[in-house]
C-alpha cells in the first residue's frame, strides 16, 4: 500500500545530469537537475542542501532517502548510492533502493507492455519488461543484457519502449518500434521517491550496495589475464 504521508528525498545519478527531488504526500516539493558535473559526491550534497532549503526542510524531517541502484553509470551509482547511504545512517533514517528499468516504465504514459532499455556499453542493451497500470510497474522477467541489433529485431510490435540510450538507437532503427515521448527517456528522482513509498527499506543504511549487472570493462580485462 502506497504510503503517502511521507517526506522522502529521492536521488537519480545514474545519468549525465543528476537529479534530486523531494516529496510531501506524494506530492512533489522540489524538483531540479543538477549540472553535468554534480555526479561527484562533492557536488551532489550541496545539490541536496540547496533543495532542503528551497522546501524550508531540515535533514532531520526526511522520513526517507529514495535513490536508484542500477543499472546505469558505475561512477554515478557508486556516488548515489554512497551519498544517500551516508545520509540515512547519520539521520537514522530509512533508505530505499529503486531499480532504474522500474523507474523508466513507471513514468510512460501508457496501458500495458512497457520495455526500459539502458545503454550496457559494447553494443548491448540493459532490457526489462513491465506491465504498467495506473503508473505502476510490474516487472514480467529480469534484467537482461542483449546486442542492441537483436534486441531491436525482437521487440513486439504492440510494446512502447522507453529509455535514455534510444536518443542514440532510435535514429539506427530498421523498423517500426513503438517509443514513448523524448519527455519520458531520462528517469527522474521525483519517480525514484514516488516508487520508493512503497518500497520496503533495505534494512540497515550499508545494507544496500549499487546493482551493476555486469563487471566493467577494467575488471573483464583483468578477468581474462
Amino acid at each position: 500500500m502506497l504510503d503517502s504521508s511521507l517526506k522522502i528525498l529521492g536521488l537519480e545519478t545514474t545519468e549525465r545530469r543528476a537529479t534530486v527531488a523531494l516529496l510531501d504526500n506524494c506530492e512533489v516539493v522540489v524538483e531540479f537537475t543538477l549540472s553535468d558535473e554534480a555526479r561527484s559526491a562533492s557536488l551532489l550534497a550541496p545539490g541536496i542542501q540547496s533543495a532542503l532549503q528551497q522546501a524550508q526542510w531540515q535533514a532531520t524531517d526526511l522520513d526517507r532517502i529514495a535513490v536508484t541502484v542500477g543499472p546505469g553509470s558505475f561512477t554515478g551509482l557508486r556516488v548515489g548510492v554512497t551519498t544517500a547511504k551516508t545520509l540515512a545512517y547519520a539521520l537514522g533514517t530509512d533508505v530505499i533502493g529503486v531499480n532504474t528499468l522500474a523507474v523508466l516504465a513507471s513514468q510512460v504514459d501508457h496501458t500495458g507492455a512497457v520495455e526500459s532499455v539502458m545503454d550496457a556499453q559494447r553494443n548491448e542493451v540493459f532490457r526489462q519488461r513491465f506491465d504498467v497500470r495506473d503508473g505502476v510497474a510490474v516487472a514480467c522477467g529480469d534484467v537482461t543484457i542483449e546486442d542492441d541489433l537483436q534486441w531491436q529485431q525482437e521487440i513486439e510490435d504492440n510494446v512502447v519502449v522507453t529509455g535514455p540510450v534510444l536518443k542514440k538507437l532510435e535514429p539506427q532503427f530498421t523498423r517500426d518500434i513503438q517509443t514513448a515521448p523524448t519527455t519520458q527517456w531520462i528517469p527522474l528522482a521525483a519517480t525514484v521517491a514516488r516508487l520508493a513509498a512503497n518500497l520496503e527499506p533495505a534494512g540497515t543504511p550499508f545494507e544496500l550496495n549499487p546493482i551493476y549487472y555486469r563487471k566493467s570493462a577494467a575488471e573483464e580485462k583483468r578477468s581474462t589475464h
